[in-house]
């Protein structure tokens, strides 16, 4: 395995244990896991159900060294009320036995996340499994199917800003590796496709902060759970799990005295009329997917000037009157467009000559 004790992420990981410490008197930071096969065991490392699991929580502990690891026998809403982020596996051993969630344990999954704590879901594709880690990803619309028999199958990231897992703190992603990789046939209402294997279907699903409610948590989503085990288990597994938990800790620590707006807005464009550029100015509340787009008056795309994730505060973006390809616009009547989240909001502006 690549060693993950690098300088660059150390120092990451200072910056974080700093935002952690602010908070700590108010209350702790803690990651808990839970594995389908049921083992019927209590530590992190035991209850994920991995076969070499010393590697997985050796690099997350050290990672966030400030940040409580525990793990439970049984999925309960007692158990989910004392942790923000949850793995949630399936691994299949000869071993164990491997049960679905049952709809009380899918309820209080499902009601974890809308109520503000976040999931990161590993299922296997062993066909053994079918009926356990379908249960595990239902709540969330999803479907996983198929079988890739290869290792080290690659799947690409066609836009790493897309999701804080794949760009954060720990790095930028640019491709994943699988083993023997199912895929999901349906990512559902609420979850985007985050790559793109050799087959042309997605490994890796995300549903965004504030998807599913007001305040919902975030879900990271895998067709494979052999990726957190011993020998398989890469340097950019180990960075795509800490850059979600980075998240999660950003999304749900409010740092005292910290300016950040109670709100997202899209604050105008200053000045409107214009010639021959603008100023168009938002704030978010927390970091999330920003895009901010300029649409012409018959709503074809002029300009994409914001796409991809953007901390919380206020901001502000240039348009210089020219589309994507460099060509001036003519003079009239244009649309910007906001989203953060689940917030749109348009708003029109004047290009005059």
């Amino acid at each position: 395995m690549v060693d993950r004790f690098n300088p660059r992420k150390v120092m990451v990981a200072l910056a974080i244990l700093m935002i952690l410490n602010v908070v700590a008197s108010a209350s702790a930071f803690e990651i808990g896991g839970f594995d389908a096969s049921r083992g019927g065991l209590g530590s992190f490392s035991e209850a994920t159900g991995l076969t070499s699991p010393e590697d997985l929580r050796l690099a997350v502990q050290a990672n966030f060294p400030d940040v409580i690891i525990s793990g439970t026998p049984e999925l309960t809403v007692e158990y989910l009320s004392g942790v923000q982020v949850l793995f949630l596996t399936v691994w299949w051993s000869s071993s164990q036995g491997v049960s679905p969630l049952s709809p009380a344990e899918q309820s209080a999954l499902y009601d974890f996340v809308v109520g503000g704590g976040s999931a990161l879901i590993f299922v296997d594709n062993h066909d053994l499994d079918d009926v356990s880690h379908e249960s595990m990803i239902d709540p969330f619309g999803l479907d996983v199917t198929g079988k890739i028999n290869a290792y080290n199958v690659v799947g690409t990231f066609s836009d790493p800003a897309s999701c804080p897992a794949t760009m954060g703190p720990f790095g930028t992603l640019t491709h994943y590796n699988v083993e023997v990789p199912g895929w999901f046939d349906v990512v559902g209402p609420h979850a985007v496709a985050l790559d793109v294997l050799p087959n042309g279907e997605p490994s890796l699903a995300y549903i965004d902060f504030g998807v599913l409610g007001p305040d919902s948590g975030a879900v990271l989503l895998c067709s494979d759970s052999s990726l957190l085990v011993g020998l398989y288990l890469l340097q950019e597994t180990v960075d795509l799990v800490s850059n979600m938990i980075a998240a999660c800790i950003d999304h749900m620590t409010d740092v005292p005295g910290e300016d950040v707006p109670s709100r997202k807005a899209l604050l105008g464009a200053v000045p409107n009329p214009f010639n021959p550029s603008t100023k168009l100015s938002y704030e978010t509340d927390r970091t999330d997917l920003v895009r901010l787009k300029v649409f012409d008056a018959a709503g074809r795309l002029v300009r994409t000037l914001v796409d991809g994730r953007r901390e919380a505060g206020r901001h502000d973006e240039v348009w210089d009157g020219r589309d994507d390809a460099g060509r001036l616009s003519p003079a009239g009547v244009y649309l910007y467009r906001f989203t953060a989240g689940s917030f749109i909001e348009t708003r029109r502006m004047v290009l005059v000559k």
